[in-house]
């Protein structure tokens, strides 16, 4: 699935380093920036003896940050990974249905490289605070009763790597892959390939 998400973000890249250049233009070298990201996401989750799990689907981003110089920014980002849905069958007809929903709230620290006036390739590193919900109920087609809600959370390692292309002085078209590690057995590691905005003040 890693290598899914890296394909899309590798094809939507080339998309952009294919773009005519009439709208380039060199990126603010300092300022608050904030960006907004939409993709394909996936929970690294699977559920033992589940009848269906289904752990991907859409996921997006938002961004707030400083740009200190044309080569170093800090930020914190909050991201919403897609809803896990898996459905359980008991013995004696008994069937059960879970609702898991996932976010996580990161700061890191941004390297870039300016290979053009326009281009620029980008590493995020940092730490992010990844949350987890459990809800679900259980039926035998007469009864129905809702589970207890389950919490997980953890700290975890945050990554991303992209490319951006100036529009303007302001505006940068972005193409990005993020992660959030595994952290034992509190909260599994999250992914998302996406693209975005990014408006820098």
């Amino acid at each position: 699935m890693i290598k899914k998400i890296s394909v899309i973000t590798l094809a939507v890249s080339s998309a952009i380093l294919l773009s005519t250049s009439v709208f380039a233009a060199t990126i603010k070298p300092s300022g608050v920036y904030l960006e907004g990201n939409v993709g394909y996401a996936k929970v690294n989750e699977k559920v033992e003896n589940a009848d269906s799990d289904k752990n991907t689907g859409f996921g997006w981003n938002i961004n707030g940050g400083y740009k200190i110089n044309p080569n170093f920014a800090v930020e914190a980002g909050y991201t919403s990974f897609p809803d896990e849905t898996v459905k359980l069958v008991f013995p004696e007809g008994f069937t059960g249905k879970i609702k898991g929903t996932n976010y996580a709230i990161d700061i890191a620290v941004k390297g870039i490289v300016p290979f053009s006036s326009d281009f620029s390739f980008f590493g995020k590193l940092g730490v992010a605070q990844v949350h987890q919900n459990f809800k679900g109920t259980i039926s035998n087609g007469a009864i129905t009763r809702s589970l207890p809600s389950v919490d997980g959370e953890g700290t975890a390692a945050y990554l991303g790597l992209g490319v951006g292309y100036a529009i303007t002085q302001n505006v940068e078209v972005l193409a990005q892959a993020s992660a959030t590690s595994k952290v034992k057995d509190k909260v599994p590691a999250m992914y998302l390939g996406s693209v975005g905005v990014a408006y820098t003040f």
